[in-house]
């Protein structure tokens, strides 16, 4: 943002490679607001396309139809957790000074929970990964969890991508991502993603 006059958005292509953790950057531009019908997403992916050798699409995000979205476990009520973009992870927000002055949140029974954790200027969370009702491991992340979060399930190799704006020194930073192993809890990367 800058010091004087207005503020402005820069969007970024990006390609994670899963196997090792590379992110290949793409096209980026300023602008407003961002629409995956745009000309600019358009041009994105052709150019990533061409620079990786392989046809690349935008994939539509489905609306809520059916049950087939959700996890065998998870029926959707109401006041249910909240899913965050459909992936079938139960997402949980609480703060470090919540205590049983509230009621307690209802326990989620897959999924994670974020913990914000700052003290002072540090922005810190932690972040428990819960699989069937159980504890697989808690992690400490320097960043907002808030800022920047998308999660994204991949079922074939059982692993949870996270992103989120990581902080650095004087608390400078950007976008991240975590890879998760969502089968026992282990956090395998991490690592600034533009």
């Amino acid at each position: 943002m800058p010091e004087y006059g207005d503020s402005y958005d820069i969007w970024r292509h990006c390609v994670i490679d899963l196997n090792t953790y590379a992110v290949i950057k793409g096209l980026e531009q300023l602008g407003n607001d961002f629409s995956v019908n745009s000309p600019y997403a358009k041009r994105a992916v052709e150019q990533m396309s061409s620079r990786l050798g392989k046809r690349l699409s935008v994939v539509e995000k489905k609306e809520e139809e059916d049950e087939d979205v959700y996890a065998d476990d998870y029926v959707p009520t109401d006041d249910g957790p909240y899913l965050e973009d459909n992936c079938e992870v139960e997402i949980q927000d609480r703060k470090l000074m919540d205590s049983d002055t509230v009621e307690a949140p209802k326990q989620i029974r897959n999924g994670l929970i974020f913990t914000e954790m700052n003290f002072g200027e540090r922005e810190r969370f932690s972040l428990q990964v819960i699989k069937s009702g159980v504890e697989l491991g808690s992690h400490l992340i320097s960043g907002d969890a808030d800022y920047f979060r998308h999660v994204l399930l991949l079922r074939e190799s059982n692993r949870l991508l996270v992103t989120f704006r990581k902080t650095g020194m004087l608390s400078s930073g950007g976008m991240a991502f975590l890879v998760l192993n969502y089968g026992t809890g282990e956090k395998l990367h991490e690592a600034y993603l533009c």
